[in-house]
């Protein structure tokens, strides 16, 4: 390779899950994760070049190339995180939402008295600009030091033209300017209604101004819709995917959270879109025919727990094979959390899902539902350098102490972080003489 390679090793990890033949249909076992031991992986230039046993190494590979190398010796290799699901951008918190919940209010009335997604539009909106782009940029580093990678993160908190516009542009702005993690701007418009605007008066703002002018700038990949009870209607939705579609965006949907939309069995098309979203709602005949369109359905256990939202047909989605990923949901409202390892712990009890699926969901079928599968999602030659070091035997630890922080490294785009989180007490009150 050269003296001007360097090349990372990572020597003699305990265990390295690959997920190399995913992603997975269903319900799949252990064996099919493709799991190494006492292994070692090789990164040079942001890509990974060699992966397999320690014995089986030999250095004469790298010969007059720059090593540098780490004993990651009784730790655990997966693949980085992927948070396919975020509400990343905003300002505020919605601390009286909770309080409210936890005397019993629904999210109807939470919304009533002026909570909800409209107290943080509000909030968003006197923000500044800068602002906003401090505190996602703090936000998205908090999420990478427990371990995610990429993130893809949705406007929704402006819903006005110059506010939408705005948000969308932050995004696409910060996408350029992080190194450490990789952001997927989604353009959210409907998100909700907006208060004193003509429902139907916004929808055509949304088609006629918005999707023009966001596209035109390339500010955003995917555009998303809330399709739910006291939201945006199916024949809504349809409409506006439709024009979305038309403008060259892929697509990505909140549907079936709060109630049964009937979505699924009314859309006829399913070009372009690639996720959908809560599905809490959703029925059996439904989840066999995304199923059968290979869409990836993306499952939110903290946003269910947090508001004690119906149990989803997991069986369902597991006997039809479905590509399950799993998402935070990440905002101010329903789920403020930025540990990756609370979203997995409560898929896994809530829903008795083995740790091997739910790691899945979030990492090769997140990148699935991204269509990043190709590059991100896995441990194999050739793909990105996207990876996490757990101090740890075994990835199953994850669903055993999910509140520590697991992390001794996050290798992104092949350059290895060290994360340091070892509960070190510092005395900072000061002793006095008669003190012993």
């Amino acid at each position: 390779m050269g003296r001007d390679a360097l090349v990372y090793l990572f020597r003699n990890a305990s265990m390295v899950v690959t997920f190399d033949k995913g992603p997975f249909k269903g319900g799949f076992t252990e064996s099919d994760i493709g799991i190494l031991r006492h292994a070692t992986i090789a990164v040079s230039r942001g890509k990974i070049l060699w992966i397999g046993p320690d014995k089986d190494f030999d250095p004469s590979l790298f010969v007059d190339t720059r090593i540098v190398e780490f004993d990651v010796s009784g730790q655990t290799v997966i693949p980085g995180i992927i948070d396919p699901h975020t509400h990343l951008i905003y300002a505020g918190d919605r601390m009286l939402d909770w309080i409210g919940r936890f005397r019993g209010w629904s999210y109807e009335t939470i919304k009533e008295k002026g909570g909800g997604i409209l107290r943080t539009v509000k909030n968003t909106r006197h923000a500044r600009e800068n602002q906003l782009k401090h505190e996602t940029t703090q936000r998205a580093l908090r999420k990478f030091v427990s371990g995610v990678t990429t993130i893809e993160a949705k406007t929704g908190y402006g819903l006005s033209a110059p506010d939408e516009v705005r948000l969308i542009r932050i995004l696409a702005q910060l996408s350029e300017e992080l190194d450490l993690v990789e952001l997927i701007p989604t353009f959210l418009p409907a998100h909700a209604i907006p208060p004193n605007i003509d429902r139907t008066a916004y929808i055509e703002t949304i088609v006629e101004h918005m999707l023009p002018l966001v596209f035109e700038n390339k500010w955003a990949r995917y555009f998303d819709v809330f399709c739910d009870s006291g939201y945006y209607t199916v024949e809504e939705t349809l409409y506006l995917i439709q024009q979305a579609r038309e403008r060259g965006f892929h697509i990505r949907l909140h549907i079936d959270e709060l109630s049964h939309t009937g979505f699924v069995e009314q859309n006829d098309t399913w070009a372009g879109i690639h996720s959908v979203d809560h599905l809490e709602h959703t029925t059996p005949e439904e989840i066999e025919r995304l199923a059968s369109e290979e869409i990836a359905c993306c499952l939110i256990p903290t946003t269910r727990f947090h508001f004690n939202l119906k149990q989803p047909e997991i069986e369902s989605f597991l006997k039809n094979g479905a590509i399950l990923t799993f998402a935070s949901d990440h905002n101010p409202g329903t789920n403020p959390v930025y540990n990756p390892w609370y979203t997995l712990w409560l898929a896994c009890v809530t829903w008795n899902l083995p740790v091997h699926l739910v790691l899945a969901g979030m990492t090769i079928h997140a990148a699935y539902s991204l269509r990043l599968h190709g590059r991100i999602g896995k441990i194999q030659p050739g793909f990105r350098a996207d990876f996490i070091i757990l101090n740890m035997p075994s990835y199953h630890y994850l669903a055993y102490q999910w509140d520590l922080i697991p992390v001794s490294y996050v290798v992104r785009n092949g350059r290895p972080y060290e994360i340091r989180e070892n509960a070190e007490i510092r005395y900072t009150w000061e002793r006095f003489e008669h003190e012993e």
